[in-house]
C-alpha cells in the first residue's frame, strides 16, 4: 500500500481498505477509521462507503476530514460501525488530478539535465471556469508583426528581432480578486523542440498584467542569459522601473511562472515542476496592486519581447519564438 504524492492537490492512493470505528450520519464532516496508515495528512483524496463517494481533505490520526459528501452523483447517507471504507480513483478524481498538475507528474527531472524539455500530456490553457483557451480567447496588445498560433494545447508566439523594447502579447479579462495566473514556458530551447535558438540578452517573455484604462503593465519575465524579473512598464514600449530583478534560474529547463493578485498586492513566483513554488523573500516580486497602476490590473496574459537594451540594434535571429503551455487562470 503506497501513497503517490505529486503535489498539494489531489492524491492517488493504492489499495487502502479499512472499516469505520464509529458510525456517521449523512451530515457528518469527519470519519473515524481503525487505521489510516497510507492516507495523506494534507491534500484531497476520495473514499467510498457503501455506494457513497466522499471527498476528504487530509486527516488527523485516524480521523479523516470531510470536504464534501455524496460527490459525483452519489447520495450522502448514514453508515454504521465496521462498515467497509476504501480509497477510490474515480473519473472526476483523475480529471481533477490532471487539472491540478497540468502534466507535470509525467515529466522526468533527468530529461531536463541535457536541455530537453519533456512533453506534457496535458498542455491545455484554461480559464477560471476550466474552459479551454485558444489564441482567439485573447486580445492582442501592441501586436505589430507578432503572431500566435495554437499548438498541442499551448500557444506559440513569434515576433521578428527588433532594435527597441516592444512588448507584444495577449490579454484577457482577469476575474475579481483574488486570482492567480500560471504558465509553463520555455525561453531558448534545444534544437528539435518548439521555439528558437538563444537570442540577445534583452529577449524576455512571461506573464503580464495590464490596467486597460491607463495601458500600464507589470511583467513577470524570464530574460535570456540574465535572470527572472518583475518590471513595470508605462506602455509596451516604455520601461518604467524594476519591482525586483536578477533572480537567477536554470535556463535549460522549462519554467513555470505565476502572478497572484490578492486584492492588495501583486506577487510573483516561479517553479521548475509546477508544484513547488518559490518567492525569493518577503520583499521580492511583490508590490501593491495600486503602487504603479491607478486602480490595479484588470487584464492578464502572456507576452514576448525581442528588442535590445537602450535602443541598440537587435542582435538576435531573424525570428524569435517562445512556447507557452498550461496557461491557467484561477479565481481563488
Amino acid at each position: 500500500m503506497t501513497v503517490t504524492q505529486y503535489g498539494h492537490h489531489e492524491y492517488l492512493i493504492n489499495n487502502w481498505v479499512d472499516a469505520l470505528s464509529a458510525g456517521i450520519t449523512a451530515g457528518s464532516t469527519s470519519i473515524s477509521v481503525n487505521s489510516a496508515t497510507g492516507l495523506p495528512t494534507i491534500g484531497y483524496f476520495r473514499v467510498k462507503i457503501g455506494t457513497e463517494l466522499i471527498l476528504c481533505n487530509g486527516r488527523s490520526g485516524t480521523t479523516l476530514s470531510v470536504a464534501a459528501r455524496g460527490i459525483e452523483g452519489t447520495t450522502a447517507a448514514a453508515h454504521s460501525l465496521d462498515d467497509p471504507i476504501s480509497a477510490m480513483l474515480t473519473r472526476d478524481g483523475l480529471s481533477q488530478f490532471l487539472l491540478d498538475h497540468r502534466g507535470t507528474p509525467f515529466s522526468l527531472e533527468s530529461s531536463w539535465a541535457d536541455g530537453h524539455g519533456p512533453p506534457a500530456p496535458l498542455n491545455r490553457c484554461l480559464d477560471d471556469s476550466n474552459g479551454v483557451l485558444t489564441v482567439s480567447s485573447f486580445s492582442w496588445v501592441n501586436q505589430g508583426s507578432a503572431t500566435a498560433t495554437d499548438s498541442n494545447g499551448g500557444i506559440v508566439m513569434t515576433i521578428p528581432d527588433e532594435a527597441n523594447f516592444n512588448l507584444r502579447g495577449l490579454v484577457l479579462s482577469a476575474p475579481p480578486t483574488p486570482w492567480q495566473a500560471t504558465v509553463r514556458m520555455r525561453l531558448g530551447v534545444a534544437p528539435g523542440e518548439k521555439g528558437s535558438t538563444p537570442w540577445n540578452t534583452s529577449t524576455h517573455a512571461g506573464l503580464w498584467v495590464r490596467e486597460s484604462s491607463t495601458g500600464k503593465l507589470t511583467s513577470l519575465s524570464a530574460r535570456h542569459y540574465q535572470a527572472l524579473a518583475m518590471w513595470n512598464w508605462t506602455n509596451p514600449t516604455t520601461y518604467s522601473a524594476a519591482v525586483d530583478t536578477n533572480l537567477q534560474f536554470d535556463e535549460a529547463r522549462w519554467l513555470w511562472l505565476r502572478i497572484e493578485d490578492d486584492g492588495t498586492d501583486l506577487k510573483g513566483f516561479f517553479s521548475y515542476d509546477g508544484s513547488n513554488w518559490t518567492q525569493d523573500g518577503s520583499a521580492w516580486w511583490q508590490q501593491s496592486r495600486t503602487a504603479f497602476m491607478a486602480s490595479g490590473p484588470n487584464q492578464v496574459g502572456i507576452y514576448l519581447n525581442s528588442g535590445a537594451n537602450s535602443g541598440s540594434s537587435g542582435t538576435g535571429p531573424a525570428v524569435c519564438t517562445v512556447s507557452f503551455e498550461n496557461f491557467r487562470l484561477e479565481a481563488q
